[in-house]
């Protein structure tokens, strides 16, 4: 099995299709309806991103598949559906211990568990690409280190093809 991005073409389609969408407006909910320049949030920029680049395939995600203050309950059925994503693999998560170093296409999941679930792309040197809905808003670059994503990174899921 060989991960998608190290494929120095797939990656340059990552990247371009991330400019696409750089400062997308921030809609809760948005799903399917998701385009650049109009409408995105954090899983749906993510899965529209990785599905324009060729990593994976779409997702059927549920009508409420997250919103801010889901809770525990929210989070499971997070979980169910991106372990049914064929072209992801999980290679760390908060039970692993193994030291991890995300690569360039690597998805971020950060949840504190309880009511933040954020999902953002690994770019690269630390900088991520993801859809906020607080401050600025919308589809934007971050820090890894945020201590907000940081602390509560809680897996990372990576695009492999067999």
């Amino acid at each position: 099995m060989s991960d998608y991005f190290d494929d120095p073409s797939n990656e340059a389609r990552l990247r371009a299709e991330v400019r696409k969408w750089m400062g997308t407006p921030f809609v809760e909910a948005v799903g399917p309806a998701a385009r650049p320049g109009v409408a995105a949030d954090c899983v749906s920029f993510c899965e529209k991103v990785l599905t324009g680049c060729g990593a994976i395939r779409p997702v059927q995600w549920p009508a409420r598949y997250v919103t801010f203050g889901g809770g525990r309950e929210m989070l499971v059925i997070f979980l169910k559906i991106m372990e049914g994503i064929e072209e992801l693999q999980i290679v760390w998560d908060r039970k692993r211990s193994l030291a991890v170093r995300p690569k360039v296409g690597d998805l971020v999941l950060s949840s504190s568990g309880a009511a933040l679930h954020h999902l953002a792309i690994y770019m690269g040197q630390n900088v991520i690409v993801h859809c906020l809905q607080t401050g600025r808003g919308g589809v934007q670059e971050g820090n890894l280190f945020d201590p907000i994503i940081y602390n509560n990174v809680f897996a990372i899921y990576r695009c492999t093809h067999g």
